[in-house]
């Protein structure tokens, strides 16, 4: 995918809505929660969403959590599982180059009206 550095010097990364690209970390995401090594801090939010993620399931056997099926927003729940993919492939150990910010440098001008 498409790699870029924001201004605050994190990685960007692609991450299409596909059962190929979520599978995999999906089911590693699973085996952590239910192996008591993910916890969500008691985050109510987080815990709304994730009782509320359903799953789908494609003729491979691959998974993925739909939004369609699921009534209720799921976005934290496919964001930790995205995050965690990153994890598994190493994105979290490659360096960053962060931009500098426009205030480090360029002088403030101050207008008198």
């Amino acid at each position: 995918g498409t790699e870029l550095a924001n201004d605050h010097g994190c990685l960007a990364v692609e991450f299409y809505q596909s059962f190929s690209r979520y599978n995999e970390p999906l089911r590693a995401f699973l085996a952590e929660v239910k192996a008591g090594r993910l916890l969500n801090d008691s985050c109510p939010v987080t815990a709304w969403q994730a009782g509320h993620v359903i799953g789908e399931e494609n003729t491979r056997g691959q998974i993925m959590p739909s939004k369609r099926r699921s009534q209720e927003k799921i976005d934290a729940i496919c964001a930790a599982v995205m995050a965690f993919s990153g994890v598994m492939a190493g994105l979290d150990k490659q360096p960053v180059t962060r931009r500098a910010d426009f205030y480090e440098t360029n002088s403030l001008e101050v207008l008198n009206w």
